[in-house]
């Protein structure tokens, strides 16, 4: 699936779920990278919908710009184990 596709598809389903309620929606990223323009447009729509923002495992470069874009007060990260 190509950046753009996988974008579209996050978008619509974030809209589908706001408008479902009022309960905010938990999104899950594990990113080691991306696509700028990418990122950008779920960092935007992250900021439009209520959501919380839940970081596993790696989450860098261009996916840290996702998980930041809920705000502190709705952004986690759950512990990275060592095994």
């Amino acid at each position: 699936m190509s950046n753009q596709a996988l974008v579209k598809k996050v978008t619509t389903q974030l809209l589908t779920l706001q408008e479902m309620g009022d309960e905010p929606i938990k999104l899950f990223i594990n990113s080691q990278g991306g696509h700028v323009e990418a990122s950008g447009t779920i960092h935007d729509m992250i900021k439009f919908v209520k959501t919380r923002v839940i970081g596993t495992g790696w989450v860098t470069s261009a996916g840290i710009t996702i998980y930041f874009a809920s705000g502190k007060q709705d952004s986690y990260s759950l512990p990275i184990l060592d095994i």
